[in-house]
């Protein structure tokens, strides 16, 4: 998720979230960025947040297999990447 070449500190989060349609795949113009904590001055900030955002886009994320009762609690999922959390 950290692109080669950033740098980041252990405090550092990033919070995305996508809307999922009832099919299970990811709705494109629904990825957000929802909050973080990484000043706009630093110069990975576009690398590190648009990264986090591309996650929903990744083959293995762009479609989830849930039931579709349960549509009311999947339809919107949200992410958090923690750097404080070792990789």
């Amino acid at each position: 998720m950290i692109p080669a070449g950033a740098l980041v500190k252990k405090e550092m989060f990033v919070t995305v979230l996508a809307k999922y349609n009832k099919q299970g795949y990811v709705i494109a113009d629904s990825i957000r960025l929802l909050d973080t904590n990484i000043s706009k001055e630093n110069k990975f900030y576009n690398a590190i947040t648009e990264s986090a955002m591309r996650t929903f886009t990744h083959p293995q994320c762009v479609n989830i297999n849930l039931p579709f009762i349960d549509y009311d609690q999947w339809k919107d999922v949200q992410i958090t990447f923690d750097f404080s959390i070792p990789q």
